[in-house]
């Protein structure tokens, strides 16, 4: 898992807080205040700096056609987000007891991370982004977004494992439907080509850990989760 590791990445509010959008030879021919247009109908997030331009180059290809011309394409980013989160709790319910080795202090953590609901969130959305923008769109931007300043590294090497076994289900199957992939995504957590982590605190075989019974990172890592 050493080679699923990335250098963290400055953060930046998005859209940035000025009212223009940043200075490169992209958007030289727009001069619109594309930032406060942007703040009135996408929520401000804090993201990488390559998250950003790649959330800014969404809308750059259409501006000329108009600024709501090009919105449907950075909505489709929200929706993805949205579904991926639905379709994780959906397909892996949230677990009725807390297994023992779970300190109180961290459930809230150890519901939304390392484990199954985790794994296939992170693998679905990264399906749902190469359907819609491309493996290599998919991949740069997954890659940069567990580029996060104190991500665990258990964590990241899970995240990043799983996300490339969602991209390659999409590539391999490019006219699969949402729920088709949502089915193929689940069958690979069940036959364990997907990573959790086990009791222990390091990556595991997805099929190696019961379903709601992963542990989580050491607790001198975990400072931060995506």
């Amino acid at each position: 898992m050493e080679k699923y590791r990335v250098e963290p990445l400055n953060m930046v509010n998005f859209p940035l807080d000025t009212p223009f959008l940043p200075v490169d030879s992209r958007f030289k021919l727009f001069p619109p205040p594309v930032n406060t247009l942007l703040k009135q109908v996408v929520p401000s997030i804090k993201v990488t700096t390559v998250e950003a331009d790649m959330l800014y180059g969404l809308i750059i290809d259409d501006l000329k056609d108009g600024f709501f011309t090009s919105l449907p394409r950075m909505n489709d980013m929200q929706s993805i987000r949205d579904q991926s989160f639905d379709k994780s709790r959906k397909a892996y319910p949230a677990a009725l007891f807390t297994p023992q080795h779970i300190p109180p202090d961290r459930l809230e953590e150890w519901y939304g991370n390392d484990g199954h609901t985790d794994a296939f969130r992170h693998a679905y959305w990264n399906a749902l982004m190469t359907k819609r923008f491309g493996s290599d769109f998919a991949e740069k931007f997954a890659t940069a977004h567990e580029a996060v300043p104190g991500n665990p590294p258990g964590r990241m090497s899970m995240d990043l494992f799983n996300n490339a076994v969602g991209r390659q289900i999409a590539v391999n199957n490019p006219f699969a439907s949402d729920e088709q992939l949502a089915d193929l995504i689940k069958a690979a957590v069940h036959n364990g080509d997907m990573v959790v982590i086990g009791k222990d605190g390091k990556p595991a075989c997805s099929a190696s850990v019961s379903i709601n019974d992963h542990g989580l990172v050491p607790v001198s890592a975990a400072s931060g989760s995506q």
